[in-house]
């Protein structure tokens, strides 16, 4: 995986083979040692809280590629997560970090980005298959 679009395509189809839960995901590709806390904006880390304490509702762009699904949804208290793939060769771990916790770092500690050891440690590992 050499872009964010590959970790995405990727991570989609390792949601439909093996999730299997209802949940919202932000994606982040990082090319260096660490990623930023400011790559995940303001707007986007608004909508993770909201789908996972109250409720989010959106309507999916008419100008998105090919067919759209449905025109809207809404979730309501689940989980979300900020998902990051560090680039490697061959590597195929990812974590996902709770956006809560995700947040109470960013609050908490005087680092102003994520490394691949502290994304072990506070984010769950996963990997494709």
């Amino acid at each position: 995986m050499t872009s964010e679009a590959d970790f995405q395509t990727a991570f989609t189809k390792w949601l439909k083979n093996r999730f299997k839960k209802t949940a919202v995901f932000e994606l982040k590709f990082c090319r260096g040692v660490s990623l930023p806390f400011s790559a995940v904006m303001d707007h986007q880390l608004l909508a993770l809280q909201h789908a996972s304490t109250s409720s989010l509702a959106y309507k999916i762009s008419d100008g998105t590629l090919g067919q759209k699904p449905f025109d809207c949804f809404s979730v309501f208290r689940v989980p979300a997560y900020i998902v990051v793939r560090f680039e490697k060769p061959r590597c195929k771990k990812f974590y996902m970090i709770t956006v809560g916790n995700w947040l109470h770092h960013i609050e908490t500690s005087q680092r102003r980005s994520l490394t691949e050891n502290w994304a072990e440690k506070i984010g769950e590992v996963c990997y494709f298959s």
